[in-house]
């Protein structure tokens, strides 16, 4: 009996074994807004602890608020005190699941005409820093 119940419970596709995922935010990710937006609103697909959060230019200088940001249930946001410059901007995201895991990810957005090519910003595996590509990461 022990056997076939442990069986429907691996054979069966449980919500328990998912991890949280990103399901939108705002602005929307690689998104050219005419506007500096007022707030980065992040969505998941179930509540989260937020462990961090940043706010990084193509440049490498960081325009995270000092606020804190409100999380609830799935969702975070954080609200910019100060109008964003024109340009390109790297939000880095990290969350802990609700079964323990931590999840991590990056999306680029741009205000205003952002000139030139998109530059290249990733993020570093196993770190919170952003790591912007040449030629800004020689500076």
């Amino acid at each position: 009996m022990l056997a076939l119940v442990l069986l429907a419970l691996l054979a069966s596709p449980a919500a328990a074994w998912a991890h949280a995922a990103l399901q939108s935010a705002n602005p929307a990710a690689d998104s050219v807004n005419a506007a500096a937006p007022e707030r980065i609103a992040l969505t998941f697909n179930e509540p989260v602890q937020l462990l961090g959060l940043r706010l990084i230019d193509a440049a490498g200088r960081d325009h995270s608020p000092a606020t804190a940001p409100e999380v609830r249930d799935g969702h975070v946001q954080w609200t910019l005190p100060d109008r964003l410059p024109d340009g390109r901007y790297l939000v880095s995201w990290r969350v802990s699941s609700l079964d323990g895991h931590v999840i991590c990810g990056t999306f680029t957005f741009a205000v205003g005409a952002a000139v030139g090519t998109p530059r290249a910003m990733s993020i570093a595996h196993g770190s919170q820093r952003p790591v912007l590509a040449p030629p800004a990461a020689a500076r």
